[in-house]
């Protein structure tokens, strides 16, 4: 138990002063408490990773944890992503949207423009990495061909690499 204790702490992360979140603010009502650590992954035993991946390669995530993005890959090089690319970004974790055989989605917050977003974390694992890069590079054609509408499917803004796991940035459905 006081491995496990130790753990959670491992990974905890915290939003800056500067950016704290102010639970009277409309825009946060879907927001955890800022106290809130809640496992998201199943199962949530670390054994890979210097303790960040479970058995399965999936990234071990709580609520409120912080995404730290070094530099966003835009898809499209028209989208607001693009603009701040090269800016130090924080996704912070809401809650689980859902968890599948290749990755994980998590509904996240752009500390920054408060924008709500999904962010599908994919296996630690060679193969899922692959299929994930094809992904990206099949929305990347659809996104720059002016002949294809995108206007009926998701839309994937960006991508980023954090704790050695490939992260997909959609834009939050429903």
């Amino acid at each position: 138990h006081q491995h496990q204790h130790q753990h959670q702490h491992q990974h905890q992360r915290k939003v800056p002063q500067s950016q704290s979140i102010s639970s009277s603010s409309s825009q946060n009502k879907s927001l955890p408490s800022p106290h809130e650590h809640r496992c998201l992954t199943v199962p949530s035993e670390a054994v890979a990773n210097d303790g960040r991946d479970n058995a399965d390669g999936y990234l071990i995530v709580h609520t409120n944890d912080m995404l730290t993005v070094d530099e966003l890959t835009p898809i499209d090089p028209r989208s607001s992503d693009a603009a701040t690319q090269y800016e130090q970004t924080f996704y912070q974790v809401v809650d689980v949207l859902g968890q599948g055989t290749f990755a994980q989605v998590f509904k996240c917050r752009n500390v920054r423009t408060k924008e709500m977003v999904a962010v599908k974390i994919v296996k630690n694992k060679p193969a899922y990495m692959r299929q994930a890069a094809i992904e990206i590079d099949i929305f990347r054609v659809l996104a720059n061909d002016p002949t294809f509408s995108m206007s009926n499917m998701v839309s994937l803004r960006s991508h980023f690499t954090y704790a050695q796991h490939l992260c997909l940035v959609f834009d939050l459905l429903g």
